[in-house]
């Protein structure tokens, strides 16, 4: 997986083809384009190598550990937000993830993002529609990063968790409206724009 994530990258930017991803010359629709950017931007700043390929998700990685820290700050204090980002920086699976070149530590940083987006207001009487906003456009990239898991994964845990405390009224007082403008906004714009140039891709 990493050697064909780096070469669809590699041919992203030989070809100035930023909207159809190709794979030996072939249009490679397997996989949304946005992580694809992240790999050909890493290249075409610091050339095509190996470092430079892994170099995305080692910055999600850093941004995930970040984002970690805020949100256990936020929910317990800082002394366990503490705890809680080195116990994830020392996981063996996360330091995996942290240098391949695939879509998965991507994934955890905006799934996480829209989690702490979720949490920031939790504690407020109203939750405010700017947060919502965050939420539902991290699960948006989220989405078109790795597919349906992108805001299956967010929703069903805050679903859980206001179930958890006591019905559906945390579930139910998001900004649904606001948030599904601000999910399309951040994960159709790819989809409209390859559609035309292969009609039988939303097939």
């Amino acid at each position: 997986d990493e050697g064909r994530n780096a070469e669809v990258a590699r041919e992203m930017l030989a070809g100035a083809d930023w909207v159809t991803p190709h794979y030996n010359g072939y249009a490679y629709l397997d996989k949304p384009a946005p992580f694809f950017w992240l790999v050909a931007a890493s290249f075409k700043i610091f050339g095509v190598s190996e470092w430079a390929a892994r170099l995305p998700s080692g910055l999600a990685a850093l941004a995930t550990l970040l984002l970690i820290y805020l949100l256990a700050a936020r929910m317990f204090g800082s002394t366990e937000a503490t705890i809680a980002t080195l116990v994830t920086a020392t996981a063996p699976l996360f330091l995996i993830f942290a240098r391949q070149v695939i879509f998965d530590m991507t994934l955890a940083m905006l799934v996480t993002a829209a989690l702490l987006a979720f949490w920031w207001d939790e504690p407020r009487p109203e939750r405010r529609r700017s947060t919502d906003m965050l939420l539902f456009a991290a699960m948006g990239l989220a989405t078109i990063t790795k597919g349906p898991v992108g805001f299956l994964l967010p929703l069903l845990g805050i679903l859980i968790y206001s179930l958890l405390r006591g019905g559906m009224a945390r579930f139910q007082r998001l900004h649904w409206g606001w948030g599904c403008l601000a999910f399309f906004a951040a994960g159709l714009p790819w989809f409209i724009a390859v559609a035309p140039r292969h009609l039988d891709f939303p097939l």
